[in-house]
């Protein structure tokens, strides 16, 4: 229904609870400011800093603080304390850090021409593999996937969204859990596969995804 038009201004306030609602606000935010430039418009997230409102000029309000639970605080009262805590969020630095601790992995940092594509980093084994962390280009990740190894809630739902097999398995966190996996398996169904947190478990159902997409593309 059309918002009708007057002299006074259209308040208009969004809440989020996480990145992904802060990406997914954004992206209504923009639309409706094509469709109707006097709206008033602010944003309250309520799990993270809300960085993503500053891109398109929006107001954020509250203290715009990291939140350990990523709004999850509600499947464990341990995570509810840290949130009360308001622990910092993950750098690269503290990252680099945590892949150097088996002396197996480093981290080394991107060039301007692979930042321009959302590639901030990259993760290197001893053995030569290459893991590229990026940011920012969530839809051309998927687009160019064939299979996705996911531990995201809203995440792995637009994997699926977009016809790519998901491959997930509980998690250390707050939001990744037995039970919250269960949950989203009775939404995605045979979409996703629930697997255990082993690295060999993970290969293996990654490479029988990756064999029933070869025989579904003939």
């Amino acid at each position: 229904m059309p918002l009708a038009h007057s002299n006074k201004k259209r308040r208009v306030l969004f809440l989020s609870n996480g990145h992904a609602e802060d990406l997914i606000a954004t992206a209504i935010i923009k639309k409706l400011l094509e469709e109707y430039p006097y709206l008033s418009i602010r944003a309250l997230p309520l799990a993270e800093e809300g960085k993503v409102y500053d891109e398109v000029g929006i107001k954020v309000l509250g203290p715009r603080k990291m939140m350990p639970s990523s709004g999850f605080a509600g499947f464990n009262l341990l995570w509810l304390a840290r949130d009360i805590a308001l622990a910092s969020s993950l750098s690269l630095d503290e990252l680099a850090m945590a892949a150097s601790r088996g002396n197996s992995w480093t981290l080394e940092g991107s060039v301007l021409a692979e930042k321009k594509r959302g590639i901030i980093a990259h993760l290197i084994s001893s053995e030569g593999s290459q893991i590229k962390i990026i940011q920012g280009k969530f839809g051309d990740v998927l687009h160019s996937s064939q299979v996705i190894i996911g531990l995201s809630g809203m995440g792995n739902e637009q994997a699926v969204g977009l016809g790519r097999p998901v491959v997930s398995f509980p998690g250390k966190g707050p939001q990744i859990t037995k039970k919250f996996l269960y949950i989203q398996k009775l939404l995605l169904g045979e979409a996703i596969s629930i697997v255990e947190a082993r690295g060999e478990a993970v290969a293996e159902e990654k490479k029988e995804a990756l064999e029933v997409g070869k025989e579904r593309r003939g």
